[in-house]
């Protein structure tokens, strides 16, 4: 869905249950792993003392993305 969420989707469509938009929805592979190395990079970094307070303002905005676009 390109970013963009779930509830809002299904509000657009008409949906009046989110369960039906999921019925339609699919991760892509490439979307799962650029979570995922987000998340892995993120983390070693916190491990490490170098990660900043400002973890949950990327992840509300979605800046992992960035590595799959």
């Amino acid at each position: 869905m390109n970013g963009v969420p779930v509830p809002v989707v299904s509000c657009m469509l008409g949906h009046t249950n989110v369960r039906t938009t999921l019925r339609y929805t699919h991760l892509a592979d490439r979307d799962i792993e650029a979570a995922a190395q987000w998340v892995g990079e993120t983390m070693a970094r916190a491990m490490a003392g170098g990660e900043s307070n400002d973890i949950r303002k990327r992840a509300a905005v979605g800046r992992w993305r960035s590595a799959s676009a």
